[in-house]
């Protein structure tokens, strides 16, 4: 993986070129699914950690992006996300080793840590087939585009691996890019 140094001399370098980008959270009309997906899911483990004080479900899940989706998922999808979340927590945590590895200074072990979020989602789909609780949640997975997001999450881990290989980083705008090929002799790895 470049350092912090390399990826900003390559980025300064290359400030007015195209870059091909690898990964970015973001489309034209706003984050992408999976991200969205993602940012449900830290809601709801907002919720399941804050139970004992009895926060209100449906304001920290509407500050998560409950409302974002079309459908938005109904309070039975919701209850099956919640009942799921051994698995779901498991996501989160490959979610957490990609912030970890692409953060400005990532940890030193970050790239033995990362953990592919396909694998991640992939798992936890497999444990909605084996619980009656989940079965909203996994007909509202189907309505939005599961496949789009396993798509998006496999992406994701692509552009993950190309950074921990050094032939990406991290551009001053975000996302991960692939380093161009005219590269310096002292960036290269």
């Amino acid at each position: 993986m470049l350092t912090t140094a390399q990826m900003a001399t390559i980025d300064a370098r290359h400030e007015d070129t195209l870059l091909h980008w690898l990964w970015s959270d973001w489309t034209a009309t706003g984050p992408c699914l999976l991200c969205r997906v993602l940012t449900l899911f830290q809601g709801a483990d907002t919720y399941l950690r804050n139970t004992p004080w009895r926060p209100d479900m449906a304001t920290i899940l509407r500050q998560h992006g409950r409302a974002d989706f079309n459908p938005v998922p109904s309070q039975e999808a919701i209850l099956g996300l919640l009942s799921a979340w051994p698995h779901a927590g498991k996501v989160l945590t490959a979610d957490r080793t990609f912030d970890d590895l692409t953060a400005s200074e990532p940890p030193a072990d970050a790239t033995d840590r990362f953990r592919s979020m396909r694998s991640a989602l992939i798992q936890f789909r497999t444990a909605l087939d084996h619980d009656l609780r989940t079965l909203e949640l996994r007909n509202w997975l189907k309505v939005i585009g599961w496949g789009t997001v396993l798509q998006q999450a496999e992406e994701r881990d692509q552009a993950a691996h190309a950074l921990i290989e050094g032939r990406a980083f991290l551009p001053a705008e975000g996302g991960i890019a692939e380093v161009p090929p005219d590269r310096p002799d002292y960036a290269k790895t």
